[in-house]
């Protein structure tokens, strides 16, 4: 069994899951305003005799999207030119808009009623990680609901219970199939486990803990999921775990046992393949470059990091992947 060693070992540094509670604040009253209804007509002249009276006035419409106009007054009772009736009253102008938005903003898979495009769509004042955003959803052309576009200043911004997200410096949804899994209400804490599924890894944004600014993070690394940040905000340094694990993870294909070897690390990332600190990678796996990544990531958290004495199991090719003999937990 190969086994070559890159680093120092000490004391695992613990890591902290920061939370921003932020809740969904929905509103749901649709932008149009009804208009009011049309007057009605005179009433018509009344042939030969004594004058008859004017036609009564027609009432005002029902108020709804828009009032009814109201109907022309009768004619007037037979007599020598007689005079016209008075004009109907115009109908009273309907309050709010389309009664069919819902509550709370709905998922893009959701039916949307006929009618809300021409209402002017349903708005919402929904909370997001960067703060409360005003959003106009309506019908998309498929049936289901989408958001107005608007342009978003924060990479990944999202707003938690709902699937409205920034991406490319405009708010919007995902709209088709196999979305990518939800961000985290609350900020992960840079280099702590993930849950990668769904169709591809996770991209979210947050304010940093401090309000210095904004950081955009990833679950990374297909074996061992981690939180990779961008190392915007103070004391993050998951970049320089991301480096390394990205590197690892491209030394990994084989086709046979004798293509792996085991490499060992300063045990500072939480994916290391056996509590040594050991990774196992490929023959042609630069290892030169990989203790230099692994010197950088302990360096940044400025403590010595804890493995044990246990030796790591011989190396193996599992599934075309170098891996501990017998495979990694979960079958990996």
């Amino acid at each position: 069994m190969v086994m070559k060693r890159l680093g120092i070992r000490g004391l695992r540094a613990p890591f902290v899951v920061t939370t921003a509670a932020l809740v969904v604040a929905c509103g749901g009253d649709s932008v149009g305003d009804a208009s009011g209804g049309t007057a009605g007509n005179g009433g018509t002249a009344g042939s030969g005799g004594t004058a008859g009276s004017g036609g009564t006035a027609g009432s005002g419409g029902t108020a709804g999207s828009g009032g009814t106009a109201g109907s022309g007054g009768s004619s007037g009772s037979a007599g020598s030119s007689g005079s016209a009736g008075s004009s109907g009253s115009s109908g009273s102008a309907g309050t709010g808009g389309s009664p069919n938005c819902p509550p709370t903003p709905p998922s893009e898979y959701e039916l949307c009623p006929e009618g809300i495009n021409e209402a002017g769509g349903c708005r919402y004042d929904v909370a997001c990680q960067s703060g409360t955003h005003s959003f106009v959803m309506e019908c998309a052309e498929w049936g289901g609901w989408t958001v107005q576009e608007q342009p978003c200043s924060n990479p990944y911004d999202s707003c938690p219970g709902t699937t409205i997200v920034c991406r490319g410096g405009t708010w919007g949804i995902w709209g088709g199939t196999n979305p990518p899994p939800p961000c985290p209400e609350n900020q992960p804490a840079p280099s702590s486990v993930c849950d990668r599924w769904g169709m591809g890894p996770a991209t979210c944004g947050y304010p940093c803990e401090d309000g210095s600014g904004w950081t955009v993070g990833t679950c990374e690394y297909y074996l061992n999921p981690v939180w990779v940040f961008d190392g915007a905000c103070a004391g993050d340094c998951s970049p320089d775990e991301g480096k390394l694990l990205r590197a690892i993870g491209e030394a990994k294909s084989c086709s046979k046992d004798e293509d792996c070897q085991i490499v060992m690390t300063n045990g500072c990332s939480i994916a290391t393949e056996h509590c040594s600190g050991a990774f196992y990678v490929n023959q042609d796996a630069d290892l030169s470059a990989l203790a230099a990544l692994d010197r950088a990531h302990t360096e940044c958290l400025g403590s010595p990091c804890n493995t044990c004495l246990a030796l790591p199991p011989a190396p193996a090719c599992v599934h075309g992947l170098c891996a501990p003999e017998g495979g990694l937990p979960g079958g990996r």
